[in-house]
């Protein structure tokens, strides 16, 4: 919903509450609001908030005695109250302990922490069982079900967080009224989406954060930092609605801001300021200024005081008047406050409930006391509100509460003055019935369920192919000894089957984790209502998989053909399904990682299957591991599927099959031969199992009791578990090694000696002795030698007297610097000199520690500041004074540098250029006035400058549109005439991909052959049900070097499109127009150019800060730039971007690693270290507070100031960030260009421009906030003559004249800015068309004069920078890094390899010759199979979470994908080999494998076993790059690992495979070693028989004789179809298998790309 602009009152004595009710009148929302509370809680009287002299601290933990972290204090003596209806601001720097004070009072604290003093709700402390009910809790991350809709999420916290008195309609109608009311009603049928899932934008998610919190209908709002990510419009938007639910529902709001614009900072009623912990101020918003001019600290006029407020304790330097400044630590501002007379009052407010009642009205005071017993020190009233004396008390006791305990760590009791809140005299746990629950938690997972039916249909496709490959494989077995044991290895393979399908599910429940974490805090609903639901939507499907697969099975192998049968099987199928999916869900539960619980689950159910009777029978287990064999539930599975298939069933022998094979038995004449087992008993007694077929339900009924009891343990462990990632050290830099100490210690004596030069020795020594400690080293301008620039500005003066006089102004100003300088009475003061000479000074310097030596930079750099100020004001006189006073107001932009690089513009407006560097731009005097040797460059490596100093790019006419389906957009959104104009201007195309299509630069093309194809390429897509949406339409405009340009324009409008699409990073969708770099179509060297920063941080999370930007710099600068100049320039950067302390620190992921502000540096880190001529930065101020983002923005500035070219899209800047931008491209919300063109000094040229249409801002407001405004809607602008206008794309004010501005082009030309615009209303996407801005861009572009005549554009003669070898070098350290600082992954990894080596040694513990043990061997061997596969899985998830890196990488060209390749193998194989050789060298000997003790047969096995496991890394790795996600790729590496187990020739050997599936059995990857290691132990192996284990034969003369039947093991080779000659071929066929999958490999990582930009 749009909200009608209210307008203001000119009358600036009239008070804010009386504009807050106006506003609150006018607002729907507020009539909404206002309407329910008198429909349903018409007596509310909101919650009084109090934190009294509140300590929080982490206690020091000791492990063996030592300290392993020490005690940390995180908040110290908080004290604040909050009235409801009041709006309180919480400003600090982030982990200053804003978030700890939200968490506190909405009862969310970490675990083992310490706490001191009280927080009381109306005079109670919190109580854990309701207190969520009365507070509503806006965490800073954005937690949901990503397939849920933005309607249906808001939906459900409504219907389980509401009261239930609400009815239905009503309730529906407060969803659809926030939802208007954030700007949610356009998307509120689009999912939510998440990193992984696309949905709404991440400003739109963080509204849903909002708004699911609104709909509850709280008294106490908390909203830690609400806004963060959206525009300043919709920032307003967002807390001017809170500030209605504030006004008008009685709420008391606490809000938390990061970048608080100065129209949102106005909103507020009371500030609270923190920084490190301590409280530095609380009290009126309006007179935090005022306090802090007390104390000796000015904020900035014109800059928003919000940004000057969340600053001053952090940056006291930066504000102070005086330096040293009085206040230098947070602790000092503390001690300070707490003198002041704001703290005293606010514990008296807090101590006298009196006055914290004060401006209640009589009737809420009269409601509020029937049900009160006072507090101490509080007046008791009557309901009348008159005092009653203590006289009047029959029971003084009453009034007097126990003694607080609090601070003695006792048990609090419960005491107060008040409840906290009448409506709440019988809260419940939960707003809804246990019923409503469960109903909407199965709503909810059958509506998830439904929706990623893509996954379901995956898993029921995969079971009907494995039900007919296997079904197929073991055809019609028949009834004779072959088919016996077929049977068991059918029914082994179809719960192995079962069993590994299950884990696939484990990536989903962690994406939800996160969520149930949030909502079960909030209690929304019982936690087994969750459980309940997720399993009971989880039983059909499971019922689905188990009846197509055991079908489709179950007929076709020709099992028993008995209804009952067939029922059992599929009921047991079922069950083990059902239960392996809870078995896993549990494990979930109860791991912390994803990695973890993917490493642990498919070992678990290895040793399922090893120890349920298949692998290893039940007479030959030790008795040590009996215990493993009736604890196993595949046990109890695979013995109830074989009693139902083999009890009472009959069984022959062929001919073949009849022992002995002879007719002679020791030379005696056999009487007949003999069958082994007839029976299907015998069969069950031979391998151990029960005969009884009724046994069968029992083992259906064990099974299901373990499903049952991992279901319980699941549901305790979401009970008691709560998995957070550990968080780094805030604020607490590691120890920095020698190395980075060591370049911190240089860079701070080349600074001194620099500044030596500048200041002088005198002022020098007096800033090493003024102070000892300061927070941060600012940026600091190289050295300047002022008596040489002296003399060289004197003989311009003299040569070129008639300059233009500003020049001489400058010169002037610089000569006076020094002597003011000089002249400094500060010098003269003994206070301050603290040393006695050059030598000593520099001595003392260089002894300096880290935080004396950021005190001397922040004294440099204010002096620099000093005099910049006194310079710009004189050049402003002197301007002022030549240009008279007709120009007064007009404005200048020039496209030149001054100095000895200026541009000159000739009358024809051509360019003129003199030297070879590009010029820059700059806007206004303030841009100018600094001189060119005192501008805070960069020292570029000097070889990577030569003729390279800028980007000219032009873009004419882009436009960019995606196929959508019809579904979502019901009709085209442009008329005819509108897609004939862009049509018109279209002078190329670039088609739809047709899968994952690589970008490609735009060529032109005229051909009308080209349109037609598109054409009809365009109606082959929408016969299939997809149409085109454009995104941009017709933008046109361009960038020179050193001009910064900013694009903006209200969510969804298309800036990061556009950006995207000029930075080559579009993988889909269509291009239109011109697209020209340096005069050229884009190349493929295109990459050498730019750099790309990205909105979401995509970094290698086990890097440190400056491994990464090394890392950049090394693969990116040219290969010609010595080591050293680019490790140098790292440090340069590292600096300006105050990286230092966090230089050895890992980037690591979420809350486990850096902040948000800290990785939005290292990214912007990353790319600045490649020295980019060409740099997109996409909204680089996100997630940063104010000084932050000025500080990334001002260093930003300085490179478009060395002469880069420089493109950023920015969302939310505040006025000081917005002007140090040259140009704007302002977007409306359909993609097309509102204006084009300089911003101007003070942004004058866009104001103005809007002006002449009749749109003015107030004086003081934030211009960027305006624009945004302007391109978007009307509802912030004002029209000249005070009439509200409404800007959109239908209506603009017509006959609009500009006033006569002097405006200037890119090349000095004059602009005329007059608007001819018809009668008819316009809209303001033509009204730009028609101005002289538009006329000028165009004119630009289409002059030849666009690029310097004497511009010479780079050429390269590789897509790369670095040559191979550093390309491997890096890639291989950091791949090496990324696996190996895993230390919790890798310890895993090699701890399942040493249980395995127990367990499996253990239970084969030295194998025999025997039948039994010859069997054994080669079971050993089958089971080594799964082993190697487990072992490789582990690498899935590090292909999967290196995958959006590589693709970032490969997007920048930064290094060939076969180093890629090449340095996941490095990382990869001694991992996989290290772990592979844990088990197979104690294993071999333990089992006793090579009972001939041959060290060839040892070395052969060892080789064959290595390159087994490595093969399977391998097609792991393809696997990881071919599949999209994380779940499919599981289910390709099942189906892949299930099929090669299959024709391993274990469970169905050679000759028994049916023909049409013989050639698999030769393409498997497993067949080869599994026979190769087999013939390497079992060749020519004599082999024996127990006595048990012979077969009596009936002689012809009577009796029996005994017979064994495997004497050799070749024997026994040849029945499992074992070829003796095959072993190393084999083992030579096995290592082309290794080196065919690393090339498709390769072919993969350079073809295949899941990223849909």
């Amino acid at each position: 919903m749009v909200k009608p602009k209210h307008k203001r009152n000119k009358d600036h004595n009239t008070q804010e509450d009386d504009k807050d009710k106006q506003d609150a009148k006018e607002v729907p929302y507020a009539d909404f609001i206002k309407q329910q509370i008198e429909l349903y809680r018409p007596n509310k009287t909101g919650t009084f908030v109090v934190m009294n002299r509140y300590s929080m601290s982490v206690p020091e933990k000791r492990k063996h005695g030592k300290v392993v972290s020490p005690a940390k204090s995180i908040l110290h003596d908080i004290s604040l109250y909050v009235r409801p209806g009041s709006m309180v601001l919480v400003l600090g720097a982030p982990a200053s302990g804003k978030s700890s004070i939200f968490k506190s009072l909405a009862n969310r604290k970490d675990k083992g922490v310490q706490e001191e003093g009280e927080v009381l709700f109306n005079g109670h402390h919190i109580d854990p069982l309701t207190h969520h009910r009365d507070v509503m809790y806006v965490q800073q991350t954005d937690n949901h079900m990503p397939l849920l809709t933005v309607r249906e999420t808001l939906d459900f916290s409504s219907r389980l967080q509401q009261c239930s008195s609400i009815d239905e309609d009503q309730r529906k109608e407060r969803v659809n009224v926030v939802l208007k009311v954030l700007g949610l009603d356009l998307a509120a049928d689009t999912i939510v989406g998440s990193n992984l899932v696309r949905g709404v934008s991440g400003g739109q998610r963080k509204r849903v954060t909002v708004g699911i919190e609104m709909v509850k209908g709280s008294n106490f709002g908390l909203l830690d930092e609400p806004t963060t990510g959206l525009d300043s419009t919709t920032s307003l938007e967002v807390v001017r609605a809170v500030r209605d639910l504030a006004r008008v529902g009685r709420m008391s709001m606490l809000v938390s801001l990061l970048q608080a614009p100065q129209e949102v900072f106005e909103l507020f009623d009371m500030l609270l300021i923190v920084s490190k912990g301590e409280q530095v101020y609380f009290g009126p918003r309006d007179k935090a200024v005022e306090y802090f001019a007390d104390l000796e600290f000015d904020a900035p006029e014109g800059e928003n005081p919000a940004e000057f407020l969340q600053e001053v304790a952090d940056y006291p330097y930066k504000y102070s008047r005086d330096l040293p400044p009085k206040l230098k630590e947070a602790k000092d501002f503390a001690a300070a406050y707490k003198e002041s007379q704001y703290y005293t009052d606010t514990l008296r407010v807090i101590d006298n409930p009196d006055e914290l009642f004060k401006g209640v009205k009589a009737q809420d005071w009269g409601q509020w006391a029937k049900t009160q017993s006072p507090r101490p020190g509080q007046t008791q009233r009557n309901a009348q509100g008159e005092p009653i004396h203590p006289q009047d008390s029959k029971d003084k006791k009453d009034s007097e509460p126990p003694p607080n305990d609090y601070d003695r760590g006792a048990k609090k009791k419960r005491w107060g003055w008040g409840k906290k809140d009448q409506d709440h005299d019988h809260v419940q746990v939960y707003a809804a019935s246990t019923w409503t629950q469960t109903k909407w938690n199965f709503w909810r997972a059958f509506t998830m369920t439904k929706r990623s039916l893509a996954q379901v249909r995956a898993r029921c496709i995969k079971s009907i192919f494995m039900g007919l490959v296997l079904g197929s494989l073991f055809w019609q077995i028949d009834n004779d000894q072959l088919g016996a044991n077929s049977r068991q290895g059918v029914v082994f393979f179809a719960l192995t089957f079962t069993l590994f399908g299950s884990f696939v599910a484990i990536p989903g429940f962690f994406v939800e984790r996160a969520v149930f974490y949030d909502q079960r805090a909030s209690r929304w609903y019982k936690t087994w209502t969750y459980l309940m639901a997720n399993i009971a939507l989880e039983i059909p499907i499971a019922l689905v998989e188990s009846v197509l697969f055991g079908s489709i099975l179950y007929w076709m192998v020709g099992l028993k053909a008995s209804a009952d049968a067939f029922i059992y099987f599929l009921l047991m199928l079922f069950v083990v399904d059902l239960m392996a999916q809870i078995f896993v869900r549990m494990l979930s539960i109860i791991t912390p990682t994803v990695d973890l619980a993917s490493t642990i689950t498919p070992v678990v159910f290895s040793f399922f299957l090893l120890m349920c009777g298949f692998i290893v029978r039940r007479p030959v287990i030790p008795g040590w591991w009996i215990w493993m064999y009736w604890a196993d539930p595949v046990h109890w599975a695979i013995e109830g599927l074989l009693s139902s298939e083999l009890a009472n069933t009959q069984y022959y022998c062929t001919p073949q099959q009849l022992l002995p094979p002879g007719d002679t038995l020791d030379g005696q004449l056999i009487l007949n031969k003999v069958c082994p087992r007839t029976t299907g008993e015998a069969e069950l007694r031979s391998i151990g199992f029960a005969t009884n077929s009724w046994y069968r339900w029992i083992d259906l009924a064990i099974v299901l009791g373990y499903a049952l009891g991992f279901l319980l343990i699941a549901l305790v462990g979401l009970y008691k578990i709560t998995w957070e990632p550990k968080r780094a050290a805030a604020g607490a830099p590691e120890r920095q090694g020698p190395t980075s100490q060591r370049r911190l210690r240089n860079i701070f004596r080349r600074r001194v000696d620099e500044e030596k030069l500048r200041l002088g020795d005198v002022q020098l020594r007096s800033a090493i002795g003024m102070y000892s400690k300061h927070p941060r080293m600012p940026p600091i301008p190289p050295p300047v030698d002022l008596e040489a620039q002296q003399r060289s500005l004197r003989e311009q003066r003299n040569q070129q007297p008639d300059q233009h006089e500003q020049q001489g102004v400058r010169v002037d100003d610089q000569l006076q610097q020094r002597q003011d300088l000089e002249e400094d009475p500060r010098l003269d003061d003994p206070t301050i000199h603290g040393y006695g000479g050059e030598d000593h000074a520099s001595n003392e310097a260089h002894h300096l520690d880290e935080q004396a030596q950021m005190e001397v930079m922040a004294t440099i750099q204010k002096r620099i500041d000093d005099e910049q100020e006194k310079k710009h004001e004189k050049l402003k006189q002197a301007q002022a004074a030549h240009e008279g006073e007709g120009r007064e107001h007009s404005r200048h932009h020039h496209l030149h540098r001054h100095g000895d690089h200026s541009q000159e513009i000739n009358p024809t407006g051509t360019e003129q250029t003199q030297g070879h560097r590009a010029p820059q731009v700059d806007v206004g005097p303030e841009k100018q006035n600094a001189p060119e040797t005192e501008e805070a460059t960069i020292d570029m490596p000097a070889s990577s400058r030569v003729g390279m100093s800028g980007c000219y790019v032009s873009f004419d006419h882009l436009g960019y549109e995606v196929l959508v389906s019809s579904k979502d957009k019901k009709k085209a959104p442009q008329g005819k005439a509108k897609e004939k104009h862009a049509h018109k201007h279209r002078s190329g195309e670039q088609g739809y991909p047709e899968q994952n299509k690589k970008p490609s630069g735009h060529h032109k093309s005229n051909s009308s052959q080209g349109d037609t194809a598109a054409a009809g390429h365009k109606n082959e897509k929408q016969k299939r049900g997809k149409i085109p949406k454009p995104l941009l339409r017709d933008v046109s405009g361009y960038i020179k070097p050193g001009m910064m340009l900013a694009l903006m324009g209200p969510s969804g409008a298309g800036k990061s499109t556009l950006l995207d699409v000029l930075a080559n990073r579009k993988t889909g969708g269509r291009i239109s127009g011109e697209l020209l770099i340096n005069g050229k179509p884009r190349d493929r060297y295109f990459n050498r150019l730019s750099g790309y920063v990205e909105q979401f941080d995509t970094l290698e999370p086990t890097q440190t800060v400056r491994e990464a930007l090394v890392f950049s710099a090394m693969c990116r600068l040219p290969a010609e730039v010595p080591q050293e100049e680019k490790l140098a320039f790292v440090d340069q950067v590292m600096d300006k971007l105050d990286l230092f302390p966090l230089a050895n620190r890992p980037i690591g992921v979420g809350k486990a690693g850096l902040s948000q502000e800290q990785r939005k540096r290292v990214n912007i880190g990353v790319e600045l270290a490649a020295d980019p001529q060409l740099l997109f930065l996409d909204e680089p101020t996100t997630a940063l507070d104010s000084g932050g983002a000025k500080k990334v923005i001002t260093y930003v500035r300085e490179i478009a100031k060395a002469g880069k070219s420089v493109i950023c899209t920015i969302h939310q800047p505040s006025a000081v960030v917005f002007e140090m931008f040259d140009f704007l491209l302002l977007l409306t919300q359909q993609g097309e260009v509102a204006y084009f063109g300089p911003l101007g000094e003070a942004s004058s040229v866009v104001l103005d421009y809007c002006k002449g249409l009749g749109f003015s801002t107030d004086e003081g407001r934030n211009p960027a906030d305006f624009v945004l405004d302007f391109s978007a809607s009307a509802k912030s602008a004002k029209k000249v003559d005070n009439a509200e206008p409404k800007i959109s794309n239908e209506q603009a004010p017509a006959q609009r004249t500009c006033p006569a501005t002097n405006y200037t082009s890119g090349d000095g030309e004059h602009i005329d800015p007059e608007l001819h615009l018809p009668s008819e209303p316009v809209n303001i996407v033509e009204a730009y068309r028609q101005s002289g801005f538009f006329k000028q861009v165009k004119k630009e572009i289409a002059e030849d004069c666009f690029l310097p005549k004497d511009f010479k554009a780079p050429e390269f003669d590789s897509v790369y920078a670095a040559t191979f070898g550093t390309q491997l070098k890096m890639n291989a350290r950091r791949s090496w890094n990324s696996v190996f600082r895993l230390r919790l992954f890798v310890r895993a990894q090699y701890m399942r390899a040493i249980l395995a080596f127990i367990v499996v040694g253990t239970l084969f513990w030295r194998t025999g010759t025997d039948q039994a043990g010859a069997r054994s061997r080669i079971s050993l061997t089958y089971y080594n199979t799964f082993l190697a596969a487990l072992n490789a899985v582990a690498v899935l998830p590090l292909v999967m979470m290196q995958r959006p890196i590589y693709y970032r990488d490969q997007a920048a060209g930064i290094y060939r994908p076969l180093t890629y390749l090449m340095s996941m193998m490095v990382s990869f194989a001694p991992l996989i080999t290290l772990a592979s050789l844990l088990y197979v060298l104690p294993v071999y000997w333990i089992a006793n494998l090579d009972p001939r003790n041959e060290a060839g047969r040892y070395f052969f096995y060892l080789a064959d076993w290595v390159v087994l496991n490595l093969t399977e890394m391998v097609l792991l790795v393809l696997i990881g790059v071919l599949a999209p996600d994380l779940g499919t790729a599981k289910i390709i590496m099942g189906v892949c690992f299930s099929m090669f187990s299959l024709f391993t020739g274990f469970l169905l050997p050679y000759y028994a495979i049916p023909k049409w599936w013989k050639w698999f059995y030769w393409v498997g990857i497993t067949r080869y070693p599994v026979e190769a290691m087999s013939l390497n132990q079992l060749h020519d192996l004599p082999l024996e028989c127990k006595p048990d284990q012979y077969i009596q034969i009936p002689l012809l003369n009577g009796g029996t004789a005994p017979y064994c039947q495997f004497t050799n093991g070749n024997q026994l080779l040849d029945f499992y179809g074992y070829k003796n000659n095959l072993k190393w071929p084999d083992f030579c066929i096995l290592i082309g298998m290794l080196l065919l999958l690393l090339f498709v490999t390769y072919l993969a990582l350079k073809k295949v790309r899941h990223q849909k930009t």
